[in-house]
């Protein structure tokens, strides 16, 4: 079972994303989610899961910048979610090795 952790501020998106996606179909299983990255770094830290979910702009420290914390840590995979066109983004989580 892949445990996932969801880091996205907006809540109606991050509930959506636990309640609605059939984590169990796809072996997978919700252990953590959060509104900011910080509480995101210490989720990753604490539970080690096996991919994270985010977005990139988010209150006290956006995507980009606990994805690279916390895989300094820890080895995982990553989707990034976002509706900005800002191809520097693109460029910093290619470099993280983000799937999305």
């Amino acid at each position: 079972m892949l445990r996932v952790i969801i880091v996205e501020d907006e809540e109606i998106i991050r509930k959506g994303l636990v309640h609605t996606v059939d984590w169990l179909s796809m072996h997978c299983t919700v252990v953590g989610d959060t509104d900011d990255g910080q509480k995101g770094l210490q989720l990753i830290q604490q539970h080690r899961p096996d991919l994270v979910i985010t977005d990139i702009r988010m209150p006290v420290m956006n995507g980009i910048e606990m994805l690279g914390q916390a895989l300094k840590i820890y080895p995982f995979h990553s989707i990034i979610l976002t509706s900005y066109t800002e191809f520097e983004y693109a460029k910093q989580a290619i470099s993280l090795k983000v799937f999305e």
